[in-house]
Order: C-alpha cells, then sequence, then structure tokens
C-alpha cells in the first residue's frame, strides 16, 4: 500500500486525510461508454456502487482506468480500518486539473449505508477559487485535528479545560536531557526539569500545564549535599504549580497516584507512512513518560501524587550501587565501573552513589519494565518514582536488592 500523501494528527499519529495524486493530463470522470447516462455525481454513485458488490471491472459504469482508482482508494480506507482501526476522516483524488474529496469515506467504501451526492464534492479546476471555502471547511487542518496540545501555559488552561472535564489530576515533570562540556575533554549529562501539572480529560486526552517559572538542574556534586534541597525546591514549586492550576478551575485538587494514570498514547518510532506496515500508527501504550521526538531530549514525565520522578533516598538499604562490590559477587552490569557521569551509556549517576545500579540481573528484570529509560539506564528501582507500577509488591519481595 502506497500511500501518495498521508495527512497525519501530529499528536495521536493517527491518519486523517488520503491524498491520491494523478498526473495532470488524467482524465475527468467518464463513462464507459455512451450507453451509461447520468450527471458526473450519478455516475460516481454508480461506480462505488458497482465496487461495493465486487462486479466485474469491465462492466463499470466507468472507464477502466477510474474504476482501479477507486478500487485503490477504498482498498487505502478499508486497510486503515480493519487492519490498524483507524477511520480517516477525508480522502481526496485530484489531478489538478479536477478533484474529488470524500467527506465520509468510511461510509462510502466500508459500510452498505446509502450512497448520496453529500458524501464527496466534485470539481473541476475552473470552480476551485469559486468553492475554495468548502474545500478549506473540508480538509483544513483546524478541522480534522481535535486533540489539544499537550503542552500548555497555565495561563492558556481555560481554553482547554473546564471543572467538569476533569478525569484526574497528576504531578509531572517537564525534562530535558542533554549534554555539556567539551567534545574533546569531557562530556556529561544534565538533567533540567520544569514542575507541572498534568490533567486527564474524560475524553481521554491529557493536557499538561507549567507556568514557564522553576527551573531545575537536578545536582551532580560528588558529595550529593545538594540533593535534598533540590528535592525541597522542586517539591515546593509543584505544590505552587498546583495551587495556581486549582485557583484556575475552581477546584481543589488532588493529585493521584501513579497506578492510576492511563498513560500517553504512543509516538510512532517510524514515520507515519512506515508506521502503517508496522502496525505502529497511533497504538497506545501505558507511556508514563512521553518524549518530543521534534525536540531531541525533551519531554514530560508524569509522577503521580509525587513531586519527582527520583526519591530522595532508596526505600532499601542496598550494597548493589557500587560496581566493585557487585564484580566481587559476579552480578555486575558492564564490563567497567561507571566512575563518572555518563552520556552513553545514560548513567547521570554514578557507581557508589544511592541512585545508581551496577546490578546485572536487576537490569536483565528491568529492561522491559523501566518507566524512565529515555532519560537514564541505570536509575535504582528502589529510589524511582515508578517502583510501585514498575515492581508492585506482589514481586518486589523476590528483587536481589538489599542482599
Amino acid at each position: 500500500m502506497f500511500i501518495d500523501y498521508l495527512g497525519v494528527d501530529p499528536e495521536k499519529k493517527t491518519p486523517l486525510l488520503i491524498i491520491e495524486a494523478k498526473a495532470w493530463n488524467k482524465p475527468f470522470i467518464r463513462p464507459r461508454d455512451g450507453r451509461v447516462k447520468g450527471e458526473t455525481g450519478e455516475l460516481l454513485q454508480k461506480a462505488i456502487a458497482h465496487i461495493r458488490l465486487e462486479e466485474d471491472p469491465t462492466r463499470s459504469p466507468l472507464i477502466l482506468e477510474w474504476h482501479e482508482w477507486l478500487v485503490q482508494v477504498r482498498d487505502y480506507v478499508k486497510g486503515l480500518r480493519e487492519k490498524h482501526n483507524h477511520s480517516v476522516q477525508r480522502l481526496v483524488i485530484t489531478s489538478g486539473q479536477w478533484m474529488i474529496i470524500f467527506s465520509k469515506p468510511v461510509q462510502t467504501f466500508c459500510t452498505d449505508e446509502p450512497l448520496d451526492n453529500d458524501q464527496w464534492m466534485i470539481l473541476r479546476k475552473e470552480s476551485f477559487v469559486e468553492e475554495s471555502d468548502d474545500i478549506y471547511d473540508l480538509i483544513a487542518r483546524k478541522n480534522l485535528v481535535k486533540s489539544p496540545p499537550r503542552l500548555i501555559r497555565e495561563t492558556q488552561l481555560l481554553a482547554f479545560f473546564r471543572k467538569d472535564d476533569l478525569a484526574g489530576v497528576f504531578h509531572s515533570l517537564l525534562v530535558k536531557h542533554e549534554k555539556t562540556g567539551h567534545s574533546h575533554v569531557r562530556v556529561v549529562p544534565q538533567i533540567q526539569i520544569y514542575p507541572s501539572v498534568t490533567l486527564l480529560r474524560r475524553d481521554g486526552h491529557t493536557i499538561s500545564i507549567h507556568d514557564g517559572k522553576g527551573s531545575f538542574s537536578i545536582p551532580f556534586k560528588d558529595d550529593g549535599a545538594d540533593l535534598k534541597e533540590h528535592f525541597k525546591l522542586v517539591d515546593e514549586a509543584a505544590k505552587a504549580l498546583l495551587q495556581t492550576v486549582s485557583l484556575g478551575l475552581n477546584a481543589s485538587l488532588q493529585p493521584f497516584s501513579l497506578e492510576n494514570f492511563s498513560g500517553f498514547p504512543s509516538r510512532p518510532r517510524h514515520n507515519a507512512v512506515t508506521a502503517i506496515f508496522q502496525g505502529d500508527l497511533g497504538i497506545s501504550y501505558k507511556l508514563f513518560v512521553d518524549m518530543d521526538p521534534t525536540h531531541p531530549g525533551e519531554g514530560v514525565i508524569v509522577t503521580g501524587n509525587l513531586t519527582h520522578f527520583l526519591l530522595p533516598i532508596p526505600s532499601k538499604d542496598c550494597q548493589f550501587h557500587e560496581w566493585a562490590n557487585c564484580r566481587r559477587k559476579g552480578v555486575e552490569t558492564g564490563n567497567h565501573s561507571i566512575d563518572v557521569r555518563s552520556v552513553e551509556p545514560r548513567s547521570f549517576f554514578k557507581s557508589g552513589e544511592l541512585h545508581h545500579c551496577a546490578h546485572n540481573g536487576m537490569h536483565s528484570q528491568r529492561s522491559d519494565r523501566c518507566k524512565i529509560d529515555p532519560i537514564d539506564r541505570y536509575i535504582c528501582c528502589m529510589a524511582c518514582a515508578f517502583k510501585v507500577v514498575c515492581w508492585p509488591e506482589s514481586i518486589n519481595h523476590n528483587l536481589p536488592c538489599g542482599t
């Protein structure tokens, strides 16, 4: 399936608009022979009914070329619906000299519902300007994309939200993972965070709100003395922002726990067209970290009723923060200790620090569980806010931590 042009929802990555482009000199809707009578719209209706019944192509009311084009776009619409459960909102066939806009392509091509001229708009080049308002209304981005932005400032809150829309409230953080330093000397990671509040609407959309203030860099002094102050400042800023949002909605908002978050919709790993074939277009997983593919290292982390994705200290005493201890017991991860903050592999904390994990068994078990892998791969699970969702109590006792 090779679609010429595919319009995709920028947030959900679901297909909205298909444009099938034909050569400039390709014919307008034309009957198969003089015995087939009718206006253009009537001919198109007969041809689609013919296709619905899977009748002989050589007996189509239209010339064989048009029959094949209609079968082609029918297959696009049906394929997206049957294989990926996505309903395209508009379908356009055009040569530049003429244009057919199908306003209800799923109803037209995938159902047995009656066909009528309200399901399409048939245009020749001479009428494009005169009919431009109707063309715009049918295929304009603002009329197809109904999703709100995922990230707004608190001053925009009431444009996208009302108190009655509320289905969930969560602390969250805008995050920026970046590199600092000179490549010929030493490059180290830096993690900037900005407190935010993520609201879940009753229609399933999530909106994260920030105030443009409160930038915090996770400290990395070797003695760890600044971490305690860092957690305190982030907590204060996060709770102040929650209060601001509460006042904006005229409601007393209490954050939900992480277990109650339904997850961000996934962003496909592939470009939109390739994603169709990979089955990755618009699929939703329970993601707690929403990384922005257009701005590397930037994203939003939902933290539930906590105000940071890290805990001040691990919930268990453990000897496996130190790579050398793991090596002595034969459970070390990697071929060497991470003794400096690392960009590759991603390890903000280094061996021996309480937020670092060097246990190979833990790394193997967490590989398909870790929620913050886009940010860091060596964070100690017992010092992470996502411990409650990654390691529920039913399996927590089987972990090597603390032994």
